[in-house]
């Protein structure tokens, strides 16, 4: 009974081992260093944050926000709910 329980044991060690390791999910682009689209990337960004009017926020002193949910009948039982009711 003890050897197989040091069996199973080191056989857990070596898969967890095995299973450990770092790996880069970049693409091509990104590890050969040649970003041509950061420039693209912000530009959009940019136009989005005019067309959504966030650049007029900084006229504003303070401004208010008012939200609504409509929580299906489960979600609303649900005792993890952090916003109860609707």
């Amino acid at each position: 009974m003890n050897k197989i329980t040091i069996k199973l044991f080191t056989l857990l060690i070596a898969v967890s081992l095995s299973s450990c390791k770092i790996a880069d999910i970049r693409t091509s682009i990104l590890k050969s260093g040649e970003h041509t689209d950061l420039n693209k990337g912000r530009t959009i960004l940019q136009e989005s944050v005019i067309a959504m009017g966030y650049d007029n926020l900084e006229n504003y002193d303070t401004y208010a926000v008012k939200s609504e949910f409509k929580w299906k009948p489960f979600w609303s039982m649900m005792p993890m709910n952090a916003l109860p009711g609707n």
